[in-house]
């Protein structure tokens, strides 16, 4: 991306914001000594996701009260048309993985909600059982109690059966809810592996594809490690067995780290195993137009689809803070795909040739 424009407020000796344009090819800064065209090439530095503003140098001395907030250095670039693609594509996955979150969250509260609410009916029904016990042993010593008692089961019967029915239905709302969620959570696996817009059956296969070569590899990986465990642990043995306190803790130390190998890989072998049958379970239905409502959720995260704009903007503010993302009004952390396409910033003095 090209750097059109910078904005700079509170930095060295520019107080006052102070916008400058950059030309297309060259720019020039003339100026009389002492007047910030070297704090100006400074600024410029400031872009590389490395270079943090320093609270001793770099804050202006009128704000000096205010390290969180100045100084604040705005960058306008332009992304050329490549650029534009590879970051709407960007912003297409970002927002639909978001989006599927967001839905995500909701339903696991409500299922939370409803599992909680089955426990409590379980419970209350638990109790009811216990308290029944009670009265039979009761009803044995008082005898001349009989009718009450007999009222008194009835009612005990009634608003059980009024519990189980209730509970029963609480069952039954549960599982749609697991339904959906299970349907978004494959959505969301299928839009997450996609690079790019479109969501079609080509795409979704070559995403399986890859997946299905990682999990391959990640099978090999996870032989080696298990090997690497054994002889961790055969070493290991042998060091007990001479007795030699060092041998023993590096021996220790060598099993544990096979160990979190053999624990890591598993890991991530059952993630690329999951996301594989959620993408073949995606290519099935997709095939067959079996189920509506999974598809509909697929239509409603394609829809989504932000085109990168003219320009993007990057701002930095406050002393050590780091490189945002200036979404309209708001800010968000630098995403990888935007500081992947950053310019590097080098000022080089000038030399003395005589």
């Amino acid at each position: 991306m090209r750097l059109i424009k910078v904005t700079i407020k509170g930095y060295r000796s520019f107080k006052a914001e102070t916008s400058i344009y950059l030309d297309d090819r060259i720019t020039v800064l003339l100026g009389a000594n002492d007047h910030g065209k070297t704090n100006f090439l400074s600024a410029l530095e400031h872009l590389n996701p490395e270079k943090p503003f320093d609270g001793e140098r770099d804050l202006n001395w009128d704000e000096d009260a205010y390290p969180d907030q100045f100084p604040i250095i705005k960058y306008t670039l332009k992304p050329d048309d490549d650029e534009k693609e590879a970051i709407s594509g960007a912003l297409t996955n970002k927002e639909r993985v978001g989006h599927a979150d967001a839905q995500l969250d909701t339903l696991y509260e409500r299922q939370a909600e409803i599992e909680a609410e089955i426990q409590e009916l379980e419970a209350a029904l638990k109790e009811k059982e216990s308290s029944e016990g009670n009265s039979a042993e009761q009803q044995e010593v008082q005898e001349s109690d009989q009718t009450q008692q007999h009222e008194g089961d009835q009612q005990t019967s009634a608003s059980e059966t009024e519990a189980s029915k209730l509970l029963k239905a609480k069952e039954a709302e549960l599982s749609p809810v697991e339904e959906v969620i299970d349907n978004w959570q494959r959505a969301r696996e299928v839009v997450s592996r996609i690079e790019g817009n479109e969501v079609s059956q080509e795409t979704v296969a070559a995403a399986a594809a890859t997946l299905k070569r990682r999990l391959a590899q990640s099978d090999v990986d996870l032989k080696k490690a298990n090997e690497g465990k054994s002889a961790a642990s055969k070493s290991l043995e042998k060091a007990k067995g001479s007795d030699d306190a060092a041998n023993i803790s590096q021996a220790e130390r060598t099993l544990k780290q096979a160990s979190d190998n053999v624990s890591r890989i598993l890991s991530e072998n059952a993630m690329l195993r999951r996301a594989q049958l959620r993408l073949e379970k995606h290519l099935e239905i997709a095939k067959s137009k079996s189920d509506k409502a999974y598809l509909n959720i697929i239509d409603q995260l394609t829809s989504i689809s932000p085109k990168c704009p003219d320009t993007v903007e990057v701002v930095r503010k406050g002393v050590g803070g780091d490189l945002e993302l200036l979404r309209g009004a708001d800010t968000e952390p630098l995403p990888g795909f935007v500081a992947r396409l950053l310019p590097k910033v080098q000022i080089f003095s000038s030399v003395d040739m005589t």
